[in-house]
């Protein structure tokens, strides 16, 4: 058995058995982002999403899409006028 392109080798084949290949996990959008992606041999890894508070913003990547997770950097409440810091 070959596993396919979304898929890793959970258990080799043996002299008796057959290879077991199991679908690689997708993270959950929102929720959690790829820390690590799947292998030939090894499932991916999600991690929960980063949480930004009030007096953060996110940028890059707009929200954890489930491959990225979000970046939060601090509002710039002076940007506007009159400064609201």
């Amino acid at each position: 058995t070959e596993c396919g392109v979304a898929q890793f080798l959970s258990a080799p084949a043996t002299a008796t058995t057959d290879a077991v290949c199991l679908d690689a996990t997708a993270c959950t959008p929102n929720e959690q982002y790829e820390e690590q992606a799947a292998t030939a041999t090894s499932d991916t890894v999600c991690a929960n999403c980063t949480v930004c508070d009030s007096s953060f913003q996110v940028r890059q990547h707009g929200t954890c899409d489930g491959v990225r997770d979000a970046t939060c950097n601090v509002i710039d409440r002076c940007a506007a006028s009159p400064c609201l810091n």
